[in-house]
Parts: structure tokens; C-alpha cells; sequence
């Protein structure tokens, strides 16, 4: 074969390629971040989130319900495909008297537009929610 047609060949392989990639759309992502801040700064809370996947859903990372014992700030990460979360919530207990905490859910980081915002002074705690992803 000569190097024209193995070079026209490498470039018909190339192409069909090309097309094939451009009829499979990638699936859209969300990051889902869980915010937590209270006042005063740096003070103990407990956290709870939960996320509720679609059957037949492999989630990387971290197994839901999660509780951790932290301080405020907080924040998590959770990256998840279209169609794969049903539910999830995200709940900020606060440990002192006087403490006030708030929490938020964002989508892909887009703190102008939370997808929910709560506050709560002790010893009520802040629950936030958010729609399917």
C-alpha cells in the first residue's frame, strides 16, 4: 500500500471516529457542595449528610449517611451525574449555647443561587434539601 492511501486510510479511520465521539453526548455533571458556616468561627458541630442514589447508581468516595464531628467552616463535595441522586439532605447540628449555623447547597459552585439555605441558633439545627440530580 503506499503512503498516500495509508495516509488517506489513517485519515477515513480518524474521521468515522470523530463522528462516532460527536453522536455520544458526554453526561452532564453536578457537584453538589454542602456549605457550613456558624458564628463564633471555628466552633464544634455535627454534621449529617445523606444521599439517596438511583438503583444500580456506584458512587466514589464517600458512603452515604455520613456524619462527621467538625468545625465550621465545613464543606463537602459530592460529584454526581444527571439522573443518578434522588435525594439528599445535609444537616448542621450546632454543640454550644448561643451558636448560630447555617447551611447551604450549592450546584457546581454557584453561591448566587443556592439550591437552599437555612439557619439555625442552638440547640436547633439547620437543615437543608435539594431536588434530584
Amino acid at each position: 500500500m503506499s503512503t498516500l492511501r495509508r495516509y488517506l486510510a489513517l485519515l477515513l479511520v480518524v474521521a468515522a471516529l470523530g463522528t462516532l465521539n460527536a453522536c455520544v453526548a458526554p453526561t452532564p455533571v453536578t457537584t453538589i457542595t454542602f456549605l457550613g458556616t456558624g458564628q463564633p468561627d471555628k466552633t464544634g458541630v455535627i454534621i449529617h449528610i445523606d444521599m439517596i442514589f438511583t438503583a444500580g447508581t456506584t458512587t466514589r468516595g464517600t458512603t452515604y449517611p455520613m456524619e462527621w464531628v467538625d468545625t465550621v467552616p465545613f464543606s463537602h463535595h459530592q460529584v454526581a451525574e444527571k439522573g443518578t441522586v434522588l435525594s439528599y439532605s445535609f444537616k448542621m447540628i450546632p454543640t454550644e449555647p448561643g451558636q448560630v449555623v447555617e447551611c447551604a447547597i450549592l450546584f457546581n459552585g454557584n453561591a448566587v443561587a443556592p439550591v437552599d439555605h437555612h439557619k439555625a441558633t442552638y440547640p436547633k439545627a439547620a437543615v437543608c434539601s435539594g431536588p434530584p440530580v
